[in-house]
C-alpha cells in the first residue's frame, strides 16, 4: 500500500495510536505517520501495537506540512460539516476512486479530542466522511483508522477478484488504437502530479502576498487561500502550472510596490 499514506496528526494516547499502528498493520500498510507536539512514549505504542512494528514502521515528524511534503493528494477525516470554503466532502464508499492517477495518497486523522483543526482541514485537498449515526458521531482514533484502512483495502481487493485493471487496461488500448494515437495517449498520462510541498508554497506565496498589498479589501489573507485552495484544487494543477498563477501574485507585489514608490 505504498500510494497511500495513513498520518495521525497530533494524537496524545500511545493506546490510540498502538491500535492505528496495528490496523494499519493488518491491511498492508507498511508505515504509519505520527504528526507529534511533544515526544511519544515508543515503548508504550509498540507494546499496544501488539506485533505490528515486527512488518511495519512508525515514523514520526514535527509537523503534518512536513508529514505529507510527499504526497500529491491530501485527504482529512472529520465528522463535522463547516462552511463553504471547506474543501470538497467525500464519501468513505469508493474512495479510491478518488484518488488522482499517479499520486501519492494522505489519509489525515485529528487529534482524539477535537479531529482536525481549522489550519489542518485548510491542507486538505478534500474531506471524507464515515458514515456513523448523527446520534453519536463521533469515533475512537484507532477506529477511524481501521474503517478508512478497511475500506481502502476491499476496493483494491474487489478489482484484483474481478480483473477490473486489466479489463480498463485493455480498454483503453482499444479506444486508443496503434502506432502515434497510443503513443500521444501514453504521454498525456505521464504529467507530473504536485506534491503538497510545492502546493504549501505556493499559498503561502499567496498569503504572503496579499497580506503586503492588502488584496483583496476588506478579506484576510487567509480567506483568499481557502478560496483558491478550493477552486485550483479541483483543476488539479501541474507544477508547472502552479508555478505560473504565482507568477500573477508576485508581479502584482511588483507593482504595488511601483505604485506605493510612486506615491511617495
Amino acid at each position: 500500500m505504498n500510494d497511500v499514506v495513513l498520518v495521525l496528526s497530533r494524537p496524545v494516547d500511545p493506546r490510540n495510536i498502538g491500535a492505528a499502528f496495528r490496523a494499519a498493520a493488518n491491511y498492508g500498510y507498511v508505515e504509519l505517520r505520527v504528526v507529534v507536539e511533544e515526544s511519544i512514549d515508543l515503548d508504550a505504542v509498540a507494546a499496544f501495537a501488539s506485533g505490528a512494528a515486527d512488518v511495519a514502521r512508525l515514523v514520526v515528524f514535527d509537523s503534518l506540512p512536513a508529514a505529507t511534503a510527499d504526497c500529491h493528494q491530501v485527504i482529512g477525516t472529520s465528522v463535522r460539516q463547516r462552511d463553504d470554503l471547506n474543501p470538497t466532502i467525500l464519501s468513505s464508499v469508493g474512495l479510491a476512486r478518488e484518488f488522482r492517477p499517479g499520486a501519492r495518497v494522505a489519509i489525515v486523522f485529528g487529534t482524539e479530542r477535537t479531529g482536525l483543526t481549522r489550519d489542518e482541514i485548510d491542507r486538505c485537498d478534500a474531506v471524507v466522511m464515515l458514515p456513523t449515526t448523527p446520534g453519536f458521531p463521533t469515533m475512537n482514533l484507532s477506529h477511524a483508522v481501521a474503517c478508512v484502512a478497511y475500506e481502502l483495502r476491499r476496493e483494491r481487493e474487489e478489482k484484483i477478484h474481478h480483473g477490473d485493471t486489466e479489463s480498463r487496461r485493455s480498454s483503453r488500448r482499444e479506444d486508443a488504437g496503434a502506432g502515434a494515437e497510443a503513443g500521444a495517449e501514453a504521454g498525456a498520462g505521464l504529467r507530473p502530479p504536485t506534491d503538497a510541498r510545492a502546493r504549501d508554497a505556493f499559498y503561502d506565496h499567496v498569503r504572503v502576498v496579499c497580506g503586503e498589498i492588502g488584496f483583496p479589501p476588506g478579506r484576510s489573507p487567509e480567506t483568499v487561500v481557502r478560496r483558491l485552495r478550493k477552486i485550483l484544487g479541483r483543476a488539479d494543477l501541474s507544477p508547472g502550472e502552479l508555478t505560473f498563477i504565482a507568477g500573477f501574485f508576485t508581479e502584482m507585489r511588483r507593482l504595488a510596490r511601483l505604485l506605493f514608490l510612486a506615491r511617495n
